[in-house]
């Protein structure tokens, strides 16, 4: 659903933003006179609903709470939902003349218009078609050519170097071959060679065969148990009564120790260095303090560190082996093996490092719990990824020894990996030209069908526009509801419809005659293609122009049938009386009327010209009975509109001018009511200006909705209030009681 229209700077409408307006609902209605931004705003509409880029200005549409920007209608990524917009844009698209043996045909409908279009393309494509061939036709015998040539080429430069002495497939290796390897090209396999690895295969090719090498498969020096138990012994802490000096002093607690072991060994009663007694109670406690679990968590942490320096050795004792003991094919892999296996023992060392500096700290506090280290966690991996460095070395080893033992197969290995990078060098070039030949090929295989193709889809086409055509007699008869008569008919003619007026061809149609056939089609369009009216959006711009009120009333009463279970509805209309006619279906109908919004369109000056803008419809306006009614609460208002601006005053002449029209319509019905009504203005006590202005007014041309050039001019903008305020006043004087009712209305 359209939500709303969230910003239109586009034409008539400047720097407008929707703002705080409620939001459209399902049904709506747009009230404005012509110059007020109708036409614009239903252009806009079109250019969503055929997602045509809006290049003018900026444009942003809400569509089913997503804003969608106007200059970047027609991306993939938008989803417009199904839109259908009858204006006078759709009108002049639906009604297409074609003169064809002088034989007048009028095609009417969006869908066979886009059809007569399309045949006519058709045509058009036929010729370019003869000119392509004409152009592809040699091109596609050089492509040919120059292809065979390359793989010619390349297929000499593969046999040149692979051949050696002895019989294998590259002795007489051809295009053929060379066609069949790029085919089964494999950019995982068959990639370009360094030049240093390219002069290895090469060599090896033409090496003496080596001695086989040691090898030995390495564990992961690491074990999980190993990494569990120095977990443990960080966490614990002995379980003994701990002497509180000797647990907050690392230092003084080793020397003591060492000193009651000794008093213990000679079983002395006083103190070796001081000689003074020591007391069974001090001796209990210091043996309480350097009880069993001390000394075999000292013993566990002695252990650990010593673990940590027998991996540590270990791994020192692996060196970068020597790469000229295997063939020239496996060097350049050995040599970068060599420097992942220092970068992971560079890894493994400093975890080993980090393990081993928190199990020393944990033996200078040994009654304190210690954090463990997170290299700990790691130290696991980075052995893993140690020990599986040193076994890649190992396995370049054995394929070292393999080729020994499978001398002559290996050899041809090296010359298919040669192949391979031969085909890697070239495939690129070759594929290009084969594409070239092939793409040529196909667009000239392509360029004959298209060519049948194009003649199958005209007459496909003109099968169409006749198939398409709605039956004349069906759309005779709502032409004699609509229009009141029936006078214009139609009949099937050939691709499209005949229109006569009488027994006469109707060649020129009025304005209102080509809206009726239009709007016709597009309402029984709704119902039979492009989707269905539940999922569209449908607006209507003044479908009534130059019609009288029985024409009218029926228009109303197609649109309102044949749009009424539409998703969402949008009217505009200047047409009071049809903008009467869709208030009451809104406001009455139990659909409608918990679903609808109305909206105003007005126009005031700017110091950049006419500004267009949308407001919430006054609610005089929404629930006043006819438009006379409205145009008197104007007029009032306008009557105390001293001192606003010239801007402000914009088109408050026309409104006045319109409703003496209809205050002389009914006071004085027959041909001569203004100049009755200005012959008893003259007898009114006004001044003589005032007199002028009413008299300007009422001689002005009457031009219906539009607003007139001279009712622009600034002077008579400025004298607004005191116009509204004679127009008043000779109403009054003319009918008192009519002008109280009125007043009274408004104030009801």
């Amino acid at each position: 659903m359209l939500n709303k229209l969230v910003e239109i700077d586009h034409k008539c409408f400047r720097q407008f933003k929707w703002g705080a307006l409620p939001e459209l609902s399902r049904f709506n209605l747009f009230y404005g006179w012509n110059g007020t931004g109708k036409t614009t705003l239903s252009n806009l509409l079109v250019d969503l609903s055929q997602k045509s880029p809006i290049e003018i200005g900026k444009v942003v549409f809400r569509i089913d709470n997503v804003n969608v920007q106007g200059d970047q209608l027609g991306q993939d990524s938008q989803t417009i939902p199904r839109i259908r917009v009858f204006n006078q844009r759709y009108v002049e698209s639906s009604i297409f003349s074609r003169f064809d043996k002088l034989d007048h045909i009028v095609f009417f409908g969006e869908k066979t218009v886009e059809h007569e279009q399309q045949r006519k393309a058709a045509v058009d494509e036929q010729a370019k078609r003869r000119e392509e061939y004409k152009e592809l036709s040699p091109k596609k015998t050089k492509a040919e050519r120059e292809l065979d040539a390359y793989k010619q080429e390349q297929a000499q430069a593969i046999k040149t170097l692979l051949r050696t002495a002895g019989q294998d497939k590259y002795t007489n290796y051809n295009k053929s071959h060379f066609e069949t390897r790029c085919d089964r090209f494999n950019p995982e396999v068959d990639v370009v060679l360094g030049d240093d690895e390219r002069a290895a295969l090469v060599a090896s090719i033409r090496t003496d065969i080596r001695p086989t090498l040691p090898t030995q498969t390495s564990a992961n020096p690491v074990s999980n148990s190993l990494l569990e138990t120095i977990r443990l012994i960080l966490a614990a802490s002995p379980t003994n009564v701990a002497i509180e000096k000797l647990k907050n002093d690392s230092q003084l607690a080793g020397w003591v120790g060492e000193g009651l072991q000794l008093h213990q060994h000679r079983d002395a009663k006083t103190c070796l260095f001081c000689e003074n007694p020591v007391g069974d109670d001090r001796i209990k406690r210091l043996e309480q303090h350097f009880d069993d679990s001390f000394r075999v968590l000292s013993q566990q942490l002695a252990d650990s560190l010593q673990s940590m320096l027998r991996l540590r050795n270990s791994a020192d004792d692996f060196k970068p082996y020597q790469a000229s003991s295997v063939y020239p094919q496996l060097v350049a892999q050995l040599n970068a093996l060599n420097l992942v296996l220092e970068t992971r023992k560079t890894e493994f060392l400093k975890g080993l490092q980090a393990v081993e500096s928190s199990l020393k700290a944990k033996q200078s506090n040994i009654f304190t719990a210690s954090e463990v280290p997170p290299e700990l966690s790691d130290l696991l991996a980075k052995g893993e990824g140690f020990s599986d460095a040193a076994n890649r070395i190992q396995a370049l080893l054995a394929e070292h020894n393999r080729i020994t033992t499978d001398f002559n197969a290996q050899i041809g290995q090296a010359k298919a990996k040669l192949e391979s990078d031969l085909i890697a060098s070239s495939v690129a070039i070759n594929t290009e030209k084969k594409e070239i030949s092939k793409s040529t090929a196909e667009s000239l295989d392509k360029c004959v069908a298209r060519g049948r193709e194009l003649s199958e889809i005209i007459k496909k086409l003109d099968e169409a526009l006749t198939e398409t055509a709605t039956p004349a007699e069906d759309l005779n008869q709502d032409l004699a509801l609509y229009l009141g008569h029936t006078e214009l008919t139609l009949t099937h003619h050939g691709n499209g419809y005949s229109i006569t007026r009488g027994n006469a061809e109707a060649i020129d149609l009025s304005e209102g005659e080509k809206t009726a056939f239009a709007l016709l089609y597009f309402l029984k369009s709704l119902e039979d293609h492009r989707g269905k009216l539940e999922e569209t959006i449908v607006v209507i711009d003044d479908p009534v122009s130059s019609l009288d009120a029985s024409a009218l009333f029926t228009a109303f009463g197609f649109i309102k049938e044949r749009t009424e279970k539409a998703k969402q509805i949008i009217v505009l209309t200047h047409d009071f009386s049809f903008f009467s006619l869709v208030k009451g279906w809104f406001q009455h109908d139990p659909v409608c009327k918990t679903q609808s919004h109305y909206y105003s369109l007005t126009s005031s000056m700017s110091p950049d010209g006419k500004c267009a803008t949308v407001t919430v419809m006054d609610r005089l306006l929404k629930d006043f009975a006819s438009e006379y009614q409205y145009l008197f609460h104007l007029v009032k208002n306008g009557a105390t509109a001293e001192g606003k601006e010239l801007a402000d005053l914009y088109g408050l002449p026309n409104v006045g001018r319109r409703l003496l029209e209809h205050f002389i319509a009914f006071k004085f019905p027959g041909g001569h009511g203004k100049e009755e009504l200005i012959g008893r203005m003259n007898k009114l006590e006004l001044d003589s200006k005032t007199l002028a202005l009413l008299n300007r007014f009422l001689n002005i041309h009457s031009h219906g909705d539009g607003i007139a050039s001279s009712e622009h001019d600034l002077n008579l903008l400025a004298e607004t209030p005191k116009v509204m305020q004679a127009i008043l006043e000779v109403m009054r004087k003319e009918d008192k009681e009519h002008v109280e009712r009125l007043e009274a209305l408004l104030h009801g």
